[in-house]
């Protein structure tokens, strides 16, 4: 996957003449990677799960795994198939945990402190979901314990980003980039780059476990462009759902997407492969 993602995807003259056969080789072979990726991961998967006892499993039951090399805490989101049995779900001792049945039919869940490299089951019970949580949307904003946004109604950009934790606005105002603002290229003439057009802003979720906002826009190169923006309550963060109709464009094209943060005294790090 990382050679795919970090080499060219193209020919030297893919732009020139792409449907030369010299193209379509290179194309050929350098999309394999991704595709052999693909499938070597789905094996991996279904080789890791063989020894599971699915007749051990109750049809109500969700095993969550945490393959990283450290505790988490994070969102879980069940196919509505999946969560048919109601709203509720409980850990392995049978306490409920933050749910939330999603605008999609979904059903999210905060999964808290499952421990490296194993598991916890979650059962999914009858009932409602608790409406306890402090995630909110209203209109152009978003709030919870860790963060507080507001969009920029013209752009869909977000024009302010703070958290409790900090006496400080995050996001740069003054550069008229904001986060997350869109920019498509057309050639290679930064200044002609253009962006999207004026935002339509709907509250998705209103939460009280997950918050976010819809902006739905027009844009250059695109069929349809959508940004969901959501804050979910026990999470210190801010996930961005950016969603690209792109069309066919056989010019030179780019898009960008700007993000103008102001962290004071913050520090950047890269992880960059095959160093």
């Amino acid at each position: 996957m990382i050679l795919y993602d970090e080499h060219t995807w193209g020919a030297y003259n893919s732009i020139t003449e792409p449907d030369v056969p010299f193209v379509a080789g290179q194309w050929k072979v350098k999309q394999a990677f991704a595709l052999d990726g693909d499938v070597q991961s789905r094996e991996l998967l279904a080789a890791a799960l063989a020894n599971r006892d699915e007749a051990q499993t109750p049809p109500t039951a969700v095993d969550v795994f945490n393959t990283s090399c450290w505790p988490r805490t994070d969102l879980v989101v069940l196919p509505k198939e999946q969560s048919a049995a109601g709203d509720v779900v409980a850990d392995s001792t049978g306490r409920p945990v933050p749910s939330q049945r999603l605008a999609t039919g979904e059903l999210a869940f905060l999964a808290k402190d499952v421990p490296s490299l194993t598991g916890r089951r979650f059962s999914i019970v009858a009932g409602r979901a608790s409406v306890e949580g402090r995630a909110q949307a209203e209109g152009t904003s978003l709030k919870s314990p860790a963060v507080v946004l507001r969009v920029d109604a013209a752009s869909g950009a977000i024009e302010s980003l703070r958290s409790p934790a900090f006496d400080a606005e995050l996001c740069n105002a003054k550069s008229g980039i904001g986060l997350n603002r869109y920019y498509y290229l057309l050639g290679d003439k930064v200044r002609q780059a253009r962006q999207s057009g004026p935002a339509k802003v709907t509250v998705k979720e209103s939460g009280p476990l997950v918050a976010s906002l819809l902006v739905e826009s027009d844009a250059p190169g695109c069929a349809k462009f959508s940004r969901e923006i959501r804050v979910i309550d026990g999470l210190d963060r801010v996930d961005i759902i950016n969603t690209l109709d792109k069309t066919a464009v056989r010019e030179k094209e780019g898009v960008h997407l700007g993000f103008a943060f102001n962290v004071p005294g913050g520090a950047m790090r890269m992880d960059i492969p095959w160093p």
